[in-house]
């Protein structure tokens, strides 16, 4: 899996759900490019507090979904009390099948939780060698 910068202080532009299984999220980062984050085979997506300005602190991708477990539990079962087995047996299936875990955690506005196959990120403004 290709790495995916941070994004420390650029912003969350929108959140597009294109398809079943597709979301398209918008960025800018802190030099004001702009960027798609498109994300397929997505199973579960939960975005709160969207505001005007959702300036990111954080954007990860994880294959180690076991180490999200309060995350996924609440994205998934829409609790945090999940029992062992139930747990054991999703993660085992979420593995089989390639899920990753996407999180954005803010300085200000939206959080972004989701469960997806595949993370491509696409720089729409390249930038621009000065000579």
């Amino acid at each position: 899996m290709k790495k995916i910068p941070l994004f420390h202080d650029g912003l969350l532009m929108g959140v597009e759900i294109v398809g079943e299984e597709e979301v398209i999220l918008r960025l800018k980062d802190v030099d004001e490019r702009r960027f798609i984050l498109r994300m397929t085979g997505v199973s579960s997506i939960q975005v709160n507090e969207f505001r005007e300005g959702n300036i990111i602190l954080d954007l990860r991708v994880s294959e180690r979904l076991e180490e999200y477990r309060d995350v996924i539990s609440r994205l998934v079962f829409w609790t945090d009390d999940v029992d062992d087995s139930k747990w054991s047996r999703y993660i085992e299936d979420a593995l089989k099948d390639n899920k990753k875990l996407l999180t954005i955690y803010p300085s200000y506005g939206a959080e972004v939780f989701a469960l997806c196959s595949e993370v491509e990120l696409i720089n729409q403004e390249p930038l621009h060698e000065e000579h």
